[in-house]
C-alpha cells in the first residue's frame, strides 16, 4: 500500500472520530464511503469500519468489567498467527480433552513437546502475565509436564516467521484433512 494511502486512511479516522465525538456521525456514515473512495470493496470498507469501531470498545468493556470482578474467566487460549495448520477442530479438541482429563492444561503435541495452542486453566494465570520475553507459554509448559493433557498436532511444529518460510508453505502447500489431530 502506498504510503500516501496511509495517511488517507489516518485523515478518514481522525475526520470519523472528531464528528463521531460532536455530533454522533462516524464509522457508517463517513468511513465505509471515504475507504470505497480510497478503491476498498464495500464489503472490506464495512468490515474494517465494524472493526476499528467495534473491537477497541468491546475490549475496553471486557477489561472495565473484569477489574470490577463482573467476569468470570476460567481459562485462556494461547494460540500464535504462525501456525498455518491451526484449525477449529483442533481448538474442539482441546476443549474435549481438557475437560475429560480434568488437567489444568490442554496443549498440542508435536515433534515431542507441548506447545501452541494450548488451553491454560485461570489457576495459570499469574505465571501467565509474568511471562517475559519471546519463549512464551512454552516455559510453562516445560516445567508442569504432569499437568497438561496433549492432543496430536503433526503439523504444528510448522511455523511461518520469514518470507523464506512462507514461499516455501506455499510451494509445498501440504493439504490438510478434517479430522487429522487426534486426542491423546
Amino acid at each position: 500500500m502506498p504510503a500516501l494511502q496511509y495517511v488517507y486512511f489516518i485523515l478518514i479516522g481522525l475526520t470519523a472520530g472528531v464528528l463521531s465525538g460532536m455530533f454522533g456521525l462516524g464509522g457508517g456514515l463517513i468511513m465505509v464511503p471515504a475507504m470505497g473512495f480510497m478503491g476498498m470493496s464495500f464489503k472490506a470498507a464495512t468490515g474494517t469500519s465494524l472493526a476499528a469501531q467495534l473491537l477497541p470498545f468491546a475490549i475496553l468493556g471486557v477489561v472495565e468489567y473484569y477489574k470490577n470482578g463482573d467476569v468470570n474467566v476460567q481459562g485462556a487460549l494461547i494460540l500464535v498467527c504462525d501456525q498455518p495448520y491451526i484449525t477449529v477442530d483442533l481448538i474442539n479438541q482441546l476443549i474435549r480433552v481438557q475437560k475429560k482429563s480434568g488437567k489444568p492444561i490442554a496443549a498440542s503435541a508435536y515433534e515431542n513437546i507441548a506447545g501452541t495452542p494450548a488451553i491454560f486453566h485461570q489457576s495459570f494465570f499469574t505465571e501467565l502475565t509474568s511471562l517475559q520475553g519471546d519463549k512464551g507459554a512454552g516455559k510453562i509448559l516445560k516445567q508442569v509436564p504432569d499437568s497438561i493433557a496433549t492432543v496430536d498436532f503433526p503439523l504444528g511444529s510448522f511455523d511461518i516467521d520469514t518470507q523464506e518460510d512462507y514461499d516455501n508453505w506455499k510451494a509445498n502447500l501440504i493439504p490438510h484433512k478434517a479430522g487429522e489431530n487426534e486426542e491423546m
